[in-house]
């Protein structure tokens, strides 16, 4: 299979199939500026012989297992071999278990995480049970001692869970000062960028998309005025050196007057703006979708000849299917 080349300038978005809707309003955008943006499965590049040249943005390492992500380090080198741009090196990065202890060793983080694959039970509480890869959330409430962490991860392990995609990770949420609601912030890295992305807000500490309701003006303010002076540049860029990700989201919060960092997420969903009661927010979400998309416009390139990674790994399709089914390298 050969994915065709375009003469005008594109960028590349690579996801699991069923994710590319994580960067589709990002590609509308993109589109709308004159830069062709594709979304390119992760089983349609495995597939292939050749790719387009031209920008390559990897993402969903989270969900790919080891031998894709072999195969991806593969696809990556042959792309920059090629004289592509390629956002984010499959073999430098970091998962969450990782991550997390690299965090901590490192001094960004204060708080925890044990696998207990290898044997290793809390010994801080309260902690969490959940699951390394993937975006998954909690797969336990918060856990207060050694017989409830043990009967959580029996739970976990009951409904088909492997052990050794589960973590426990300490609790480190704290309440906005002064207030009873919690604060999820986030920054992006596109390639040579650092770019403040919108709060959210809201009563449960493992926030998603939180609810409109619970921040205040001077929080809006606040977001509204970092757009233009952010001042946890240093403290973002030092988080994705040592997550080895070049295009991603981290999430992070503060809890004693410190930054915990949550995660780095490689696929993160781009919302588009939206009109807010509050005119500060408004603003805010515009000025981020903006930034981020203008960063990527930044990154595009106008094709060269197509790509061969027809020698970059082995592979064997499955009787009855279209996909590339991978071998260990």
């Amino acid at each position: 299979m050969t994915l065709a080349p375009v003469k005008r300038r594109v960028i590349h978005f690579v996801t699991l199939r069923e994710h590319g809707y994580t960067f589709a309003n990002a590609m509308e955008a993109l589109d709308a500026r004159g830069v062709h943006a594709v979304h390119v499965p992760w089983d349609t590049v495995f597939a292939s012989e050749t790719l387009a040249h031209g920008t390559w943005v990897l993402a969903d390492f989270e969900r790919l297992p080891p031998g894709a992500l072999v195969a991806a380090g593969k696809v990556y080198r042959a792309l920059k071999a090629a004289g592509c741009r390629v956002l984010n090196d499959p073999a430098r990065w970091l998962p969450r278990a990782d991550l997390m202890r690299a965090l901590e060793v490192e001094g960004v983080n204060s708080y925890r995480c044990w696998r207990p694959a290898v044997q290793e039970w809390p010994d801080r509480w309260p902690v969490f049970l959940r699951r390394a890869s993937g975006h998954t959330g909690a797969a336990s409430g918060l856990l207060g001692n050694l017989d409830e962490a043990r009967a959580a991860l029996e739970a976990a392990l009951d409904e088909g869970l492997p052990i050794s995609d589960l973590i426990f990770v300490e609790y480190a949420a704290e309440p906005v000062p002064g207030r009873t609601y919690f604060r999820k912030s986030a920054a992006f890295r596109v390639g040579p960028q650092v770019l403040r992305a919108i709060s959210v807000h809201g009563d449960d500490w493992l926030l998603k998309r939180g609810t409109s309701e619970h921040a205040t003006e001077s929080d809006y303010a606040e977001e509204r005025a970092e757009m233009t002076v952010y001042p946890h540049e240093d403290f973002v860029w030092k988080v994705f050196e040592i997550a080895g990700v070049e295009f991603g989201r981290v999430d992070f919060g503060l809890r004693a007057g410190r930054l915990e960092v949550w995660e780095v997420n490689t696929a993160p969903n781009v919302r588009p703006p939206y009109e807010h009661a509050n005119p500060d927010r408004t603003e805010t979400v515009r000025l981020a979708f903006e930034g981020l998309v203008t960063a990527l416009h930044g990154l595009a390139r106008t094709p060269g000849e197509p790509v061969s990674i027809a020698g970059a790994f082995r592979r064997h399709r499955a009787k009855g299917t279209g996909h590339a089914m991978l071998h260990h390298l």
